[in-house]
């Protein structure tokens, strides 16, 4: 076809090639059609069988012992975070700086997994040590919560973050507001002490006899915000 040559003498020859072709594609196509038919029917009902006899059943057997599986390991991770809680509220115990309020056990953010119990059903060791280091991390903030000034502050504002150093930048920020807001305001009371000062000794001045008629002058000073 590439050597073809399309011409005014050529064009009717070509075009009556291309509607040919053009007939034995379609031709082509129907018979491509036909065998799909023919091949896809018992495909089809093939397929759906299998859909039915074999598909379904093994999705219906995974999902039955998918439900076994997870009751069995969701009781492994239950029994393993008893037991943790326990453990951890015993060691809590023997800190007497940790009130039993001042952590819970959610908050040691223990991701209990499958690995958490030893063959005779106890907690195992990494679990423990977990619980052991978080636990003594608290009670050594709060040792050194108790030996710092406005520790009473530092140690409301440590419990609800567990972060020592925020604590400490929280109240030492506060304090410096609260000692430039005194230091304004005696400021403020001393300006003010100083104006009625003023004011006294002109009405004294004022109040002396007529007679007298002496003469002053007077200047004031204001300092506001």
């Amino acid at each position: 076809l590439d050597s073809l040559v399309c011409s005014e003498e050529t064009r009717k020859e070509i075009k009556n090639l291309r509607t040919q072709l053009g007939t034995e594609f379609k031709e082509c196509e129907n018979q491509r059609k036909m065998i799909k038919n023919q091949v896809m029917t018992p495909y089809e009902e093939f397929n759906k069988i299998y859909e039915e006899e074999i598909k379904t059943r093994y999705q219906q057997a995974d999902l039955i012992l998918k439900t076994k599986i997870d009751e069995v390991e969701n009781g492994i991770k239950e029994k393993t975070k008893e037991l943790a809680i326990e453990y951890f509220n015993e060691y809590k115990a023997s800190k007497t700086v940790i009130k039993d309020n001042y952590l819970t056990f959610d908050e040691l953010n223990l991701s209990i997994g499958l690995d958490g119990l030893t063959d005779k059903g106890a907690l195992v060791k990494k679990y423990k040590d977990a619980i052991i280091e978080k636990v003594d991390n608290v009670e050594r903030d709060i040792e050194t919560i108790n030996t710092m000034e406005h520790n009473d502050e530092i140690l409301v504002e440590y419990l609800k973050s567990k972060n020592l150093s925020l604590a400490i930048k929280e109240v030492n920020d506060r304090h410096t507001i609260l000692a430039q807001v005194q230091k304004d305001y005696e400021v403020v009371q001393e300006e003010q002490k100083k104006e009625e000062q003023v004011v006294e000794k002109v009405e004294k001045e004022l109040s002396a006899p007529v007679e007298e008629k002496k003469l002053y002058s007077i200047k004031f000073k204001a300092t506001s915000t």
